[in-house]
């Protein structure tokens, strides 16, 4: 369910709610800057963020190469 996501942002797929292919920036494009997102998306974003704070070691960033 969430191979589509392994090694990538996954932000796009856990603010939609959605494990599709297409919900994730391919990797040679820079950083989805998720912009178009609702508040709802947000909310969802965040709470996403947060179970995972909890669940998981935080071990990195994602930095855009571009900048």
């Amino acid at each position: 369910m969430y191979g589509n996501f392994a090694g990538r942002d996954a932000s796009r797929g856990l603010a939609k709610n959605s494990f599709d292919a297409d919900m994730v920036q391919p990797l040679d494009l820079p950083i989805d800057e998720l912009k178009d997102l609702t508040g709802d998306e947000v909310k969802a974003l965040n709470e996403w963020a947060q179970f995972f704070h909890y669940k998981y070691i935080h071990i990195g960033f994602l930095v855009n190469q571009n900048l």
